[in-house]
């Protein structure tokens, strides 16, 4: 019998002041969440923050002048492009 695939889920625990918990708990409510969904979602979303802004790229030179020569070349006619610009918006439709 196939057996089925359980996320497994950790503790983390932390310590707060009290007025912390009870914003935390207020806010929680507030949005209809339970407070560990609340904190969670809050501290994914701040550490994929952090770590995009420190997100970097390493290249060689040789693919940076490709790189910033592109940039820096005169757009092409694009029919299609202009075509699909043109369209109203899906929210305006």
């Amino acid at each position: 019998m196939p057996s089925k695939s359980l996320a497994k889920t950790a503790a983390l625990n932390i310590r707060i002041k009290a007025n912390q918990r009870q914003l935390i708990e207020r806010a929680a409510q507030e949005t209809d969440q339970t407070v560990s969904d609340f904190v969670r979602d809050a501290a994914v979303r701040k550490a994929q923050q952090a770590l995009l802004a420190r997100t970097t790229f390493h290249v060689d030179e040789e693919t940076w002048e490709r790189f910033t020569a592109a940039l820096d070349a005169p757009t092409k006619n694009n029919p299609r492009l202009w075509e699909l610009m043109s369209r109203d918006t899906v929210w305006k439709a």
